[in-house]
């Protein structure tokens, strides 16, 4: 899977510490097209960092590439296991006569069968 090197800028960033909205690239060969959003929390020496580790980091990073592959994988997992819960959810709230006791019970019962 091709890893987009916009994501691979962006998680460096974050992973730096630097509180950021985004980033853009114009050109990908062209650094001087690469920009920074960064939140109005920044600090001054947080946005000097921002702007280095644009002139220095590899958009094609082996590790971060790793990182965000592997978040993309769990991310997965957790889609897989929010749909079980929204159908346990709504299959345990038919009836509003149900106490919160056995809403609670069904949607359990309800989880556990989809998972």
């Amino acid at each position: 899977m091709l890893i987009p090197p916009i994501l691979v800028i962006e998680r460096t960033l974050k992973d730096a510490g630097i509180p950021i909205d985004g980033v853009s690239v114009g050109s990908l060969l062209d650094r001087s097209t690469w920009r920074v959003s960064y939140q109005a929390s920044a600090t001054a020496a947080q946005k000097t960092q921002g702007d280095g580790l644009l002139l220095t980091l590899d958009p094609q990073d082996p590790t971060v590439v790793a990182a965000i592959k592997a978040d993309l994988a769990t991310g997965t997992t957790n889609r897989d296991e929010l749909i079980a819960i929204t159908q346990a959810l709504y299959a345990a709230i038919p009836n509003p006569l149900l106490t919160l006791a056995q809403v609670r019970a069904q949607f359990l019962a309800n989880l556990k069968a989809r998972l």
